[in-house]
């Protein structure tokens, strides 16, 4: 999780903070969430948006992008913070390849999401929470989603 990041980014004392989920323990990690700060000092993230990374995420993956999301897998306790001298709001960096990113720009996050959690043949993004409408999602987006999924997660 990044340390600090709200505070650099901040409108009203409010400012984001970055979780990343990993199975493996690596002190690349670090890095990672430190280029994605480094990033939204530059280009502003919030929820929904998404980042090159410019190589896997790890070794093998086709991860190579994230998308900033809701931090589901650590329960809806964790996105806000109260600090001392503000708010941060801690989003979930989730590793997505190009493929996904590429989908999500074309029919919106609600898009990828449907998709990814509709059917057991359209293997879920680990931790993107199904919205009530998710069942009536095209078996072409099944398709393109599972394309691009992320072998890693």
């Amino acid at each position: 999780m990044t340390a600090g990041c709200w505070s650099t980014v901040e409108a009203d004392a409010r400012g984001l903070e970055f979780v990343l989920t990993a199975p493996v323990r690596d002190e690349r990690f670090a890095d990672l969430l430190g280029s994605t700060a480094y990033y939204h000092a530059d280009h502003h993230l919030d929820l929904e948006h998404s980042l090159p990374v410019g190589e896997p995420w790890l070794p093998g993956s086709h991860c190579d992008h994230l998308l900033i999301s809701l931090p589901y897998p650590h329960g809806p306790d964790l996105e806000h913070c109260p600090l001392p001298d503000g708010h941060a709001r801690i989003l979930r960096a989730l590793p997505v390849t190009a493929a996904e990113t590429a989908y999500r720009r074309e029919h919106g996050h609600n898009a990828l999401e449907r998709c990814s959690t509709s059917t057991r043949s359209c293997r879920p993004i680990q931790g993107v929470h199904p919205s009530p409408e998710h069942h009536g999602a095209h078996s072409v987006h099944k398709r393109q989603a599972r394309a691009g999924r992320c072998e890693a997660l």
